[in-house]
C-alpha cells in the first residue's frame, strides 16, 4: 500500500482539514527543527586533513529530546557505521569511544 493510498483514506476519512493540520503541518515543522540540528552538527564540526568521520563530526547528548530526533545527536556514530538503525547507535557510540578515544584524547 503506497503513500498515495494512505492519504486519499485519511482525507477521506476524516476531511482534508486533518489531513493538512493534523499531519502535514506537524510533519514539516519537525522536518525543519531537525534539518537545522543536522546543518549544526556539520557546521559544528572540526575540520581535519584526513577524511575521519570521527574528527570530521561531533555527537551532542540531547537528553530527552533524544526519542524525538531519532538519535540524531549521535551524528560521528551515525558517520562510522551509516547503515546502523538509530536504535543501535548507542552500543555504536560505546564501540566508537573504545577505538578511537587516543585520537579523540590528541584533540
Amino acid at each position: 500500500m503506497g503513500v498515495p493510498v494512505v492519504a486519499s483514506g485519511v482525507v477521506y476519512t476524516f476531511g482534508a482539514r486533518y489531513m493538512l493540520w493534523g499531519f502535514l503541518v506537524p510533519v514539516m515543522l519537525h522536518n525543519l527543527l531537525l534539518t537545522y540540528f543536522l546543518l549544526g552538527t556539520h557546521l559544528h564540526s572540526r575540520t581535519s586533513a584526513e577524511k575521519d568521520p570521527v574528527l570530521g563530526s561531533c555527537s551532542f547528548d540531547m537528553g530527552w529530546l533524544t526519542f524525538f530526533y531519532l538519535d540524531a545527536g549521535r551524528h560521528a556514530e551515525h558517520h562510522v557505521y551509516p547503515q546502523t538503525s538509530h536504535r543501535k547507535l548507542g552500543e555504536v557510540q560505546a564501540q566508537v569511544l573504545l577505538k578511537t578515544r587516543e585520537k579523540l584524547e590528541a584533540l
